[in-house]
């Protein structure tokens, strides 16, 4: 039989991970209301109710569950704000997690994924001007030659994600918020890469984005310009033959969106078949 420590230990990281206690399905469920029980009625010594204070363990059966994921953009948001890790003064909840994290890695307990964005963290230790300019520039960089913004699911992204993640919370501009909003500098300059603050205008953001790509390309080359792309594996050439599909469904493209094709010329307006 498991020892009161060792289920303490669980349920520490449980909580830590999930914010709120398990469901009746979990292993640790019957544990948790045999001590919710004890602890109301007085049946637990000093230093487990002190152990037990300590995880806020009476207050997660009320609690809302708050997934990894937020946990983690929470500390992103903190990181941003301040250019260090939270301790136990400023954010006691953030810094327990980042804490049990760290032990839950050191034990092998601990997704792989989670520790890989655990690690991108290193990148934004340090919020000064210098260092938003010099991911700005990464970013922009990046979406020059992908026409795309950066995806959580890559390795090698996980960084710039995050930043950008960042971003978006810090452009809310929520009063209320502990961190500092963008200003208006750098609002302008996130425009400049078409950066979409949030997810209902992510699509138009992206669709502008390869607009102005493919814009700058055919205004680089001369005759047959779209024969320079290598029309298999060039991102622009996906975004075009995509167009060339949703102009042909007929429900996808917006008048605007036909206009600013055919501004591109007549190859544009032959390869995309658009009626004139």
């Amino acid at each position: 039989m498991k020892s009161w420590q060792t289920y303490y230990e669980e349920i520490s990281a449980y909580l830590q991970e999930n914010g709120t206690s398990p469901k009746s399905k979990h292993p640790l469920y019957q544990w948790c209301y045999q001590q919710k029980y004890k602890y109301q009625n007085g049946q637990l010594s000093a230093e487990q109710v002190k152990q037990l204070d300590a995880i806020n363990f009476m207050s997660s059966f009320s609690a809302k569950r708050k997934s990894w994921e937020k946990r983690y953009d929470e500390l992103v948001l903190f990181v941003e704000s301040y250019g260090r890790i939270p301790n136990h003064n400023d954010n006691k909840d953030l810094s327990n997690w980042l804490n049990q994290q760290k032990f839950r890695h050191k034990n092998k307990d601990l997704k792989e994924d989670y520790v890989k964005l655990l690690n991108a963290i290193d990148a934004l230790e340090n919020t000064n001007t210098n260092n938003w300019l010099d991911m700005y520039a990464k970013l922009k960089k990046f979406v020059e030659v992908h026409y795309r913004y950066p995806f959580r699911s890559m390795d090698d992204e996980q960084k710039l994600f995050a930043w950008t993640q960042s971003q978006r919370r810090k452009a809310e501009a929520d009063p209320k918020a502990t961190y500092k909003p963008l200003k208006a500098w750098q609002l302008q300059k996130l425009e400049v890469i078409y950066f979409p603050f949030n997810n209902g205008e992510r699509y138009d953001k992206l669709w502008m984005l390869n607009y102005q790509g493919m814009k700058k390309h055919l205004e680089r080359h001369s005759l047959k310009k779209l024969d320079s792309l290598t029309a298999d594996i060039h991102p622009l050439m996906k975004w075009l033959r995509k167009q060339r599909n949703d102009y042909r469904l007929g429900h996808v493209l917006t008048d605007k969106q036909v206009r600013l094709l055919k501004e591109l010329g007549q190859e544009i307006i032959d390869y995309v078949k658009i009626d004139m």
